[in-house]
């Protein structure tokens, strides 16, 4: 039987070697960081969506803590080791508690198209530019870590590619969310210039 870990629910979707930071300052989550330290164990983040715990997580170890307060909060740094899912939940028998789940490893296939993102690389960099939002892709995108959270993607879209089991697949999945985005901006903006020309053919007929 699998041991039960520390759980802690966050509207939060981590992938596969993902290194991530968090702030931890209420009292239950104090207490699980004392324990993960002491026994030197992995904690589980489950995904929270509209404040449901959903069945697929993320299983993390803790790296460092980075500071910690005079009010005993902290900010640590954790990596995600791998993509679990939850076979139970023991819930805390108080709120000063944290809760605890039992696990399985969901499979895995490190199988990441190069072809496949390069043309991620591409979609990304046509919508940065479209949307204006000041940033620039890098040059070389490593790994899709390097773009994943960065793809305007909400909270429910990265759950669903997240419980995709292969990198390919999660590069398919994102590339129809960024061409069904990329569509959108560019209606967006031929509307805007629709409507720049409508406005300055009103005011040309005024003169």
């Amino acid at each position: 039987m699998q041991p039960l870990l520390p759980l802690f629910p966050l509207p939060l979707v981590l992938f596969e070697n993902e290194v991530f930071r968090l702030h931890i300052f209420e009292p239950r989550y104090k207490a699980m960081l004392e324990h993960v330290q002491m026994v030197n164990c992995p904690f589980v983040v489950a995904c929270s969506l509209d404040r449901e715990l959903q069945s697929l997580a993320a299983k993390a170890a803790l790296i460092s803590v980075d500071q910690v307060y005079e009010d005993g909060s902290m900010d640590i740094t954790c990596r995600c080791t791998e993509r679990v899912v939850l076979t139970e939940v023991v819930h805390a028998a108080s709120i000063e508690s944290y809760d605890q789940a039992q696990v399985e490893t969901l499979s895995f296939v490190d199988d990441e198209d190069k072809e496949l993102q390069l043309r991620l690389k591409d979609l990304l960099t046509q919508i940065y530019e479209l949307s204006q939002v000041g940033k620039r892709v890098p040059d070389k995108l490593g790994s899709y870590l390097d773009w994943v959270h960065k793809a305007g993607m909400d909270l429910k879209h990265e759950y669903e590619m997240a419980a995709l089991t292969s990198v390919s697949e999660r590069q398919l999945y994102a590339l129809n969310h960024l061409k069904n985005l990329l569509y959108t901006l560019e209606q967006v903006e031929n509307m805007k210039n629709l409507v720049h020309l409508n406005g300055h053919a009103k005011r040309l007929s005024a003169l």
